[in-house]
């Protein structure tokens, strides 16, 4: 009875959404499992599209039967006996068989021009065998010619059914095993056939099935491999005395059709939900590869910027010697009578602009200068980092290797915003009428300049004569603020002054550290894409379920 039509659509629609979410795991990222990742991704989206959407979407189509094998085991032979005839050249030269060769029934032909069958001669033909059943001679599965083995792996990707042909000499090589392994997780039924048999080689077929068992495909095989000893062969075609056996397997597939193409898809269903879970086990793991390159960029700049903070908090984030030209400009002396003298005196000192503003472009230039060379540290860290990783390495580039081209400038323009926003500072800490007061009185530029050498000449971390120096001056700073906003607002207004820069600071850090984040992003794929693997997955379980009830009703 053929299946319902609805059910059948619904499932179509939920491996649809299924290859999709499949096709939609890039696997760019470099490292040593990248091949595997693309492969698996592949096979399991031609597993969903080229066969079970297809075959769903064709229920009617004949049984489609892949004859395959290593190159020189007799393959065409095969089918040129099966067909009486020779429908599929046969030669001595590898490899023999370069493009498939498909013999159907007539008026078929056009079913076989997709991309699974390019190339391919289509031979149509009224025999028997032909009612209900295609048979196709792929190119050789070792062959050395890649394009020869794709056209191979194309054609059993779409089959329903498979008939393994190989030789005593032939039948340990390895190059067939990935294959053979990938259509036993699908369920595809094979007949597995031993070809060119002789009394010195009988012994081969036991040992034959041995080896079918330690592979792992041993419950495809229907009892023994099909024997086919060897024959003299005339005008290029086995008697058909010899065939027999393979032709009541082929006769048996031809009566079993819907059964078989059910089983299959079954099957194939089964496998595809394993190979789209392992997808989605894939990217996470990528995920996780992604999150330890991005902690090494993390872990580097985190370090920098915390040890720009430790300066900052010591007094000796820039030089000793710019605080030190500063004190020569105004003058410790005239700082530290600001108690006994009054503010006024102080307004006097830094009515000449040009004085802070001078402090404030060298103050600008030892940042600048500074940043830049804390993000190089970092990049060095990050490299040496990546260096070791496969991935990592892979995605080096030489501009990677440097300080970002943008960042001096942008380090630039944080610093300057910073200098021009502690006006605005000093301004909204002065709202209050008495600090109003006393800020206008000093000056409101004039402020901002103390505030400024306030943040940097702090006493911790110096010693000897620097403490002598730099200690009087900041203390100058500190007593200044103290007397215009009072003590608390004078601490708080530091502070917020030090928040400010060291935000700004991480800013740029963090713009530089972008450049490794983003092309770690753009070759990583989102973790929600596993997430919704898996959620498709489970919707073409459900539509499965519903197609084998409505089957069975």
């Amino acid at each position: 009875m053929a299946p319902p039509i609805s059910p059948a659509a619904d499932l179509r629609a939920a491996l649809d959404r299924l290859a999709e979410a499949v096709e939609a795991a890039g696997f760019r990222l470099p490292g040593v499992a990248k091949p595997a990742r693309s492969q698996l991704r592949q096979v399991t989206s031609t597993l969903l599209r080229d066969y079970l959407i297809a075959r769903l979407g064709d229920m009617d189509g004949p049984l489609l039967v892949a004859v395959f094998g290593p190159t020189g085991s007799g393959k065409s032979t095969i089918v040129n006996a099966l067909a009486g005839r020779q429908v599929s050249p046969a030669g001595v030269i590898r490899p023999t068989t370069r493009a498939p060769v498909v013999w159907c029934r007539r008026g078929l032909a056009d079913r076989y021009r997709d991309r699974a069958f390019e190339g391919a001669t289509v031979v149509e033909d009224e025999h028997p065998l032909l009612r209900s059943l295609t048979i196709v001679d792929t190119p050789d599965l070792d062959s050395y010619a890649e394009e020869n083995r794709l056209r191979a792996e194309r054609i059993l990707a779409v089959a329903d059914a498979g008939v393994f042909v190989t030789t005593p000499q032939r039948y340990a090589d390895a190059v067939p095993w990935e294959v053979m392994r990938r259509l036993s997780d699908r369920g595809m039924p094979i007949t597995f056939v031993m070809n060119r048999l002789s009394r010195r080689s009988s012994g081969s077929l036991a040992d034959y099935a041995a080896v079918l068992r330690r592979e792992g495909v041993a419950d495809l095989a229907r009892g023994e491999a099909v024997a086919i000893h060897e024959q003299r062969r005339g005008d290029g075609v086995l008697p058909r005395s010899v065939m027999k056996g393979l032709g009541e397997v082929i006769e048996d597939l031809s009566v079993r059709r819907v059964e078989l193409i059910l089983e299959s898809i079954d099957g194939a269903i089964s496998a595809a939900r394993r190979a789209s879970g392992g997808v989605a086990a894939e990217v996470d793991r990528q995920h996780e590869e992604a999150l330890a390159l991005t902690a090494a960029v993390d872990g580097a700049y985190q370090a920098q910027l915390e040890d720009l903070r430790a300066h900052l908090a010591r007094g000796d984030l820039i030089r000793a010697e710019v605080i030190n030209r500063w004190q020569r400009l105004i003058g410790v002396s005239d700082l530290a009578a600001v108690v006994s003298r009054g503010v006024g005196r102080i307004r006097d000192i830094f009515r000449p602009r040009q004085v802070a503003a001078g402090f404030e472009s060298e103050v600008n230039q030892e940042m600048v200068a500074m940043v830049a060379n804390r993000a190089q540290r970092a990049v060095n860290t990050v490299v040496t980092a990546w260096e070791i990783d496969p991935g990592g390495r892979e995605l080096l580039s030489p501009e990677l290797r440097r300080t970002g081209a943008d960042t001096p400038a942008l380090a630039a323009t944080e610093i300057e915003s910073w200098l021009a926003g502690l006006v605005h500072l000093v301004r909204e800490e002065g709202k209050g009428r008495f600090q109003l007061a006393r800020a206008a009185s000093l000056g409101v530029n004039a402020a901002a300049s103390v505030l400024l050498v306030s943040v940097f000449a702090a006493t911790g971390g110096l010693t000897g004569a620097e403490v002598g120096v730099v200690a009087g001056t900041a203390a100058a700073q500190q007593t200044i603020l103290e007397h215009v906003f009072g003590r608390a607002a004078a601490s708080r207004l530091a502070q917020r002054a030090r928040d400010d820069l060291e935000s700004r600071l991480a800013r740029v850090l963090d713009e530089d550290a972008g450049r490794f984040r983003r092309i770690v992003e753009a070759n990583s794929d989102p973790v929600a894409t596993g997430a919704a693997i898996e959620s498709a997955a489970d919707l073409v379980a459900e539509r499965a379920r519903e197609w084998a009830d409505a089957r069975s009703a």
